[in-house]
């Protein structure tokens, strides 16, 4: 069985490949053949009259009886999809024609990527062949926006932030606003000394202190951003929805992208911990702000959300390229093969039986050099994040 390595659309290209294998059997292929080479044997006969060329008759024959194999001889191929790997793709009675170049071309191309990608050893959530042009990169820049999902936490968290965090920088000076937001672990920092004055009311309505609703809090988090809680869960479900074992991808991808770009070393549930935490701190003092009447802070605080948008703004062209680019090698290698009867038609005719070949085949060969671009570029960019903590 020869295997066919595609970057996406695996399934797609398995529906192309079963109606080429499907039309080139049936009676209508049979008839076009056939006008084929009457069309042929009369240029043939033509150039005979002309030329008394034996060498044309020879030509025609080897041309014809090349074209007959690449037909007849059929065999099975399984299509190897980058975007969907425990997922199998097998088509039986491709014609050899078409399996043999395609199987050649994309085996080299893999090759040469895994290769690549083996001399420079990156993590599976930056490597271009696991998980695709810069899912790391993106997965890190996602899970800056993760939200607990939990709302009597959003709710206690944000009284908690308004009443006691507030309460400890400006009334206690326990640390700054400068301190919370450099600091390498906001978390420790507002549940590490909280006031056993003020407090905050839980949802029954009953006052709780600083020092108590620290402890809820906590406890609540601890279980909310671990393997079945119910933040936990969304984001699994948002990211790696219909994956095989999703909570282990999740929890190997997150804690290798965070470990390659800022060496963090934390756990997949500490790292939604730290930034539930960090958004629940951000809304927390946007409210403290509208609540006191900070019409300068609400200000800045729109302008900085103005400039990240436009910021965002900027980068979609760059992630619609991102996604264009790889769907669109998909698209034109299903258009190569749905060309295949079209190749073969136009290769009948001896005077242009190798010309019409290899440019097949060089067409297919030009076609892989787009994932080894597509890596390289994923390389590079990663390599950039890195060194400039921008991913």
């Amino acid at each position: 069985m020869l295997e066919i390595y595609a970057i996406a659309g695996g399934d797609w290209l398995r529906g192309n490949l079963n109606a080429i294998a499907a039309f080139m059997g049936t009676s209508t292929w049979s008839t076009i053949e056939k006008m084929c080479i009457a069309i042929s044997v009369l240029i043939v006969a033509g150039n005979w009259v002309k030329k008394h060329n034996v060498m044309d008759l020879i030509g025609w024959v080897f041309s014809l009886t090349l074209v007959s194999m690449l037909v007849v001889i059929r065999t099975p191929v399984q299509i190897i999809d980058y975007s969907n790997v425990a997922q199998v793709y097998e088509v039986d009675n491709v014609p050899i024609g078409l399996a043999i170049p395609a199987s050649l071309t994309t085996r080299a191309g893999n090759a040469l990527i895994q290769s690549y990608e083996m001399v420079f050893a990156l993590p599976d959530s930056v490597t271009y062949s696991k998980t695709g042009m810069l899912f790391g990169s993106n997965l890190v820049a996602k899970s800056t926006d993760f939200l607990s999902q939990n709302p009597q936490i959003t709710t206690l968290f944000s009284d908690y932030v308004q009443n006691c965090v507030m309460g400890d920088i400006f009334l206690n000076h326990k640390y700054s606003f400068e301190e919370l937001l450099n600091s390498p672990d906001p978390y420790t920092l507002i549940f590490a000394n909280p006031s056993p004055l003020r407090g905050v009311f839980d949802k029954n309505n009953q006052f709780q202190t600083c020092e108590e609703a620290s402890r809820d809090l906590k406890s609540a988090l601890a279980l909310d951003t671990q393997t079945g809680g119910k933040t936990w869960n969304y984001y699994v479900r948002q990211l790696f929805g219909g994956k095989p074992n999703p909570d282990l991808l999740f929890s190997q991808m997150i804690g290798d992208s965070y470990n390659y770009f800022y060496s963090s070393g934390q756990s997949a549930g500490q790292i939604i911990r730290q930034n539930v935490t960090m958004n629940a701190l951000r809304s927390g003092i946007q409210s403290y702000a509208a609540r006191s009447g900070d019409t300068a802070s609400l200000v800045n605080i729109a302008n900085t959300s103005s400039l990240e948008k436009q910021r965002l703004a900027q980068a979609t062209m760059g992630h619609q390229a991102l996604r264009t680019l790889p769907l669109m090698q998909t698209v034109i290698m299903g258009i190569m093969i749905g060309m295949f009867p079209i190749m073969v038609m136009a290769a009948m005719f001896n005077m242009m039986t190798l010309q019409v070949l290899k440019g097949y085949v060089f067409a297919l060969i030009w076609l892989q050099t787009w994932p080894l671009l597509f890596a390289i570029l994923n390389s590079a960019m990663a390599y950039y994040a890195k060194q400039n903590g921008v991913p």
